[in-house]
């Protein structure tokens, strides 16, 4: 890949009927209003990323788009022109089923690692007889990937365990994310390229409330932010998205964390700023 020009924020707003809670697909405008407003310099970088990082806005497709297959390509060709660009892509969700399109980007350039932040396994083979269900998002994201690691999740059970064993999806818990310092191991086994998806019923429900599919507890931002840091310094991390989020009126603390992880992102993935583009 040629140096970075700048990051392209690629609107997703799909939702079907998959979550507990409806209003994912209003998470990317207001996202994006957010970052609009926002004091976005990062105290954990100690400077403010999109002061010097150049940025473009893409809207793949409408809401009222609710075919995954469909939506999946056109996100998919929507991200392959921003790479194309040499734009990282942050995609902005949406459904978690909402990855895929962006995943299969990534992974259209070589072999990738694929590093999944989310409460929930979801490798079920189908719900409800549909096996393009957002409870299936891992196992269609898994068959892109090299190797696949999922961190912090905490919604299993026996038959998640074992989908995930017949898988050979690398699985940190919630408890041991929070607990040690592990995951660092894991992330070095990872390939030298990787996709970075983060659902956000990842963090604390007392921390980001307003998620699609809420657990009963999760990560504290600032666990989640010594990982990203991790996975940013020791990998290239070639794509990202932030799904699951699932807010509307009075929900301004969850889209404020929102918008401040998709800053920390940038930050991270360009610890100084691109160089100008010149005129030949």
């Amino acid at each position: 890949m040629s140096a970075l020009q700048g990051c392209a924020l690629i609107s997703l707003p799909f939702e079907r009927d998959f979550s507990f809670r409806a209003g994912a697909s209003q998470a990317p405008e207001l996202i994006l209003n957010e970052l609009a407003w926002l004091d976005t310099w990062e105290w954990e970088l100690g400077r403010d990323p999109f002061a010097t990082v150049p940025r473009t806005s893409v809207v793949a497709h409408d809401a009222a788009l609710t075919d995954v297959r469909i939506q999946s390509r056109i996100a998919e060709l929507a991200v392959v022109n921003c790479l194309d660009a040499s734009f990282f892509p942050l995609s902005l969700g949406g459904d978690r089923i909402a990855s895929l399109g962006p995943v299969r980007a990534a992974a259209s350039l070589g072999p990738i690692g694929l590093v999944s932040l989310s409460a929930r396994a979801d490798v079920s083979d189908a719900k409800d007889g549909d096996s393009w269900h957002a409870a299936c998002a891992l196992r269609h994201l898994n068959d892109c990937a090299a190797q696949t690691m999922l961190v912090g999740v905490q919604a299993l059970n026996t038959a998640t365990q074992q989908r995930l064993a017949r898988a050979a999806i690398q699985t940190i818990a919630m408890a041991e994310t929070v607990a040690s310092d592990a995951w660092h191991a894991a992330v070095a086994s990872l390939p030298e390229r990787v996709y970075l998806t983060v659902d956000m019923n990842v963090f604390d429900p007392a921390e980001v409330p307003a998620s699609a599919r809420p657990t009963s507890a999760g990560l504290p931002w600032d666990v989640v932010v010594r990982f990203l840091r991790a996975l940013f310094r020791q990998r290239q991390v070639v794509g990202a998205d932030v799904m699951g989020l699932a807010a509307g009126a009075g929900d301004a603390v969850s889209v404020r964390a929102a918008a401040r992880l998709v800053s920390l992102m940038v930050g991270l993935r360009f610890p100084q700023a691109p160089a100008p583009r010149t005129e030949t």
